[in-house]
């Protein structure tokens, strides 16, 4: 599984002001330091959990201070296990796992790849090689490395999953992952399963591999004091049988001892041979007595079981040596003294008989009952007398062994003659002083387990495959829904759909919940929006007219409601420049009050105001055009502009509007009624007589003060049409 980095917060990161190597270096110390303690476990094989570290600084670093972090935690490996193969196997699980966290790989999945496709065959290919001499446990060691992996790997998983935000944050130089949600599921379940699973099997399977160490130790225990009894058994016999002969020889004539020594070998078949000296040593009896022809006259002076028996004058079993006179066998001599029953205190000579050593093998194929049970019995000064006959040990040389001790397991033995194997033992001594080594080929034992382990490791990566795929499931069952309604609710807020599809009948009763308080509350946003359209609309429609009268405002008076001034100063320059184009004539003609200033002071404002009005109106009547433009200039005073009007129809209109207003009554609020009259100038000329209203209007102006020197209530017109004026 694979997640998107976000390059725009790897930018952010890398150019932080921090020394990677400072971080490489402190994971290193730490997991150096664990792996110090090492946890012991079987063969070969010691749970190492320093190599956390390597994963988190796998996770947050780059490759090559990933590489330095786990060249670190290695080193008191190498000095734990004796070679550097941890260098090569942790080395190039920092390198893949930084270079594929790098690619949006999460680490666990890419440290238990690693294993699969790298770690484990290498480990088991360098074990193979013979890496550690005596080490036959190539797979199995693979396999416990294997497991130790995932189980170091999830713990700096979960370190680095529990720490995610901070390390993010602080000094990563790895791009955090973009995840799903259904991933982030996944991953996390995955992760908890794993640390389970493997610790679980670790432990368990320890247990279990401890407790069958014990059965083995107590079986090759059991079979070794069952066999030195058995030895001591049989050997007690044989002693019994020397003491005796010896004492029917001391009772009978010396002329029967031939005769007697053979019947009693004949009643002990444990002995190869048997014979009788003289006090001198000479031997005079034998059993078969043919060995006597064979062997000549015969001395054995110089034997122990001889000199011990005739010395302490009491029985006497010697330690392991080879035959000489009657044979070359390896034996075991038991001897004992023949006194004369007239003087016991004088012995006549000895009694001896060799134990026939075959015995043992055929009591080791008899009552050991198990074919991969071997067995070693030694004497008193750990010379062999009996080795199974594949160990390839010959009797009489020293039992010479390596002993390896493992505080996990039970000690084993390393045989020099088979170098390469190692033996689960147990070791007997009988009361003869005898050393029974009961021996069994640990390899079977491991063969066992390795077995146990496979089955182990593949159910193990069928329970994280199935893990996986109900996490991924689980995660779809939720991501799913959610998704389904973001589609709804879009289409909703972009009117598609009026109504939302009912939720799938699998969701969770939280999701059903959501959803339907969704639609709630989106059904209650969709009518609060259209009772917010109805009232932006009304008050659009309220603020195009509040628009409308103040642009009215802006052009008309208020009080007469004919243009102002200002529309008269914007609009002049329109009105002149089209009837320039037409070459027409244009008036500006300014109209004013006589008096007015009186009528205010006697009548008052609102009579004043009242009187404007009337007049304003007498105005709007008589220049009535569309292209006419009547304006308050200002007070009293209107300003009248007129194109495309000839002098006479100007003088016309000017003298009819003058007289309505010289006509006209207003009555105030105390019933007086109340006469004026008006002053007019006005000027006449082609368009293109000026651009700026000003020019008119100084014009008219003038004319309007000669209107008012001339006695008032009259028009003067000026006339630039013609070559003279003209005034009235």
């Amino acid at each position: 599984m694979t997640a998107v980095p976000n390059t725009s917060t790897q930018e952010y990161t890398t150019e932080r002001s921090f020394q990677p190597i400072w971080v490489a270096l402190l994971l290193g110390v730490l997991g150096a330091t664990l792996n110090t303690f090492t946890f012991p476990f079987l063969p070969e094989v010691e749970l190492i959990l320093g190599n956390a570290m390597v994963i988190i600084a796998a996770m947050c670093l780059k490759p090559q201070w990933a590489l330095l972090t786990a060249l670190m935690t290695a080193t008191p490996l190498y000095f734990t296990w004796g070679h550097p193969f941890a260098f090569l196997t942790f080395g190039l699980e920092a390198l893949t796992i930084a270079y594929l966290r790098g690619r949006g790989v999460y680490v666990l999945f890419a440290d238990i790849a690693y294993w699969c496709v790298i770690g484990m065959p290498l480990t088991g290919l360098i074990v193979w090689l013979g890496v550690d001499q005596g080490t036959v446990y190539w797979l199995f060691i693979a396999l416990k490395q294997g497991f130790n992996a995932i189980i170091y790997g999830t713990i700096g998983c979960l370190i680095a999953f529990l720490l995610s935000d901070r390390l993010n944050a602080s000094w990563s130089q790895q791009p955090p992952l973009k995840r799903k949600l259904k991933h982030q599921l996944n991953y996390a379940i995955v992760l908890m399963t794993t640390m389970a699973l493997t610790s679980t099997t670790l432990f368990i399977s320890r247990d279990l591999i401890v407790k069958a160490q014990n059965i083995i130790e107590t079986t090759l225990e059991d079979r070794s004091e069952k066999f030195a009894e058995m030895i001591d058994i049989s050997l007690k016999n044989q002693k019994s049988a020397i003491a005796l002969a010896a004492q029917w020889l001391s009772a009978v004539p010396a002329s029967q001892w031939q005769t007697s020594l053979e019947q009693v070998h004949q009643s002990y078949s444990g002995f190869i041979t048997m014979l009788i000296t003289n006090s001198n040593a000479d031997v005079i009896h034998a059993s078969p007595q043919h060995l006597l022809s064979l062997s000549g006259d015969m001395n054995v002076a110089d034997r122990d079981y001889f000199q011990q028996a005739m010395l302490t004058q009491s029985l006497y079993m010697s330690p392991v040596f080879k035959g000489r006179g009657f044979g070359t066998d390896t034996i075991v001599a038991i001897s004992t003294p023949i006194f004369d029953v007239r003087q016991p205190t004088n012995a006549l000579g000895i009694v001896e008989g060799s134990v026939d050593l075959s015995f043992i093998g055929r009591l080791t194929q008899a009552k050991l009952g198990a074919e991969t049970l071997k067995v070693v019995v030694t004497d008193q000064h750990d010379n062999i007398i009996y080795a199974h006959p594949s160990l390839n040990l010959e009797p009489l040389y020293l039992f010479d062994v390596q002993r390896v001790v493992d505080s996990s397991i039970q000690d084993r033995l390393i045989v020099e003659t088979l170098p390469n194997k190692q033996f689960a033992y147990a070791q007997s001594t009988a009361s003869s002083g005898w050393k029974v080594y009961t021996l069994v080929d640990y390899q079977l034992t491991i063969r066992e387990i390795e077995r146990e382990y496979l089955v182990i490791f593949f159910s193990l990566m069928l329970t994280l495959l199935l893990t996986s795929l109900i996490a991924h499931r689980f995660g779809s069952r939720i991501t799913r829904p959610l998704r389904f309604i973001m589609k709804q609710v879009n289409k909703y807020d972009n009117k598609a759909i009026t109504e939302f599809t009912p939720l799938y009948q699998v969701a969770a009763i939280e999701i059903e919940q959501l959803y339907e308080e969704l639609k709630s509350n989106k059904r209650s946003v969709k009518e609060h929006q259209q009772q917010l359209e109805i009232k932006v609309q009304e008050r659009t429609q309220e603020l195009n007219q509040a628009n409308q009268q103040l642009k009215a405002q802006a052009r008309i008076d208020g009080l007469t409601k004919v243009y102002n001034r200002h529309y008269l100063d914007s609009h002049f320059e329109l009105m002149q420049k089209a009837a320039q184009r037409s070459d027409a004539n244009m008036a500006v003609v300014m109209l004013d009050l006589d008096h007015f200033k009186r009528l205010n002071d006697t009548y008052g404002h609102l009579t004043g105001d009242k009187v404007l009005v009337a007049v304003a109106a007498l105005i709007r009547q008589a220049f009535s055009r569309e292209t006419d433009i009547v304006a308050r200039f200002g007070g009293e005073e209107f300003v009248i502009v007129a194109p495309y009007i000839s002098p006479v129809a100007l003088t016309d209109k000017l003298e009819a509007l003058r007289c309505s207003i010289a006509a006209l009554a207003v009555t105030d609020a105390s019933g007086n009624t109340i006469n004026t009259s008006s002053s007019f100038g006005a000027v006449i000329a082609q368009a293109k007589f000026a651009v700026n209203i000003v020019d008119w209007v100084k014009v008219a102006d003038a004319c309007l003060y000669q209107a008012k020197d001339n006695g008032r209530n009259r028009v003067v017109i000026r006339d630039r049409t013609v070559a003279d004026d003209t005034s009235s």
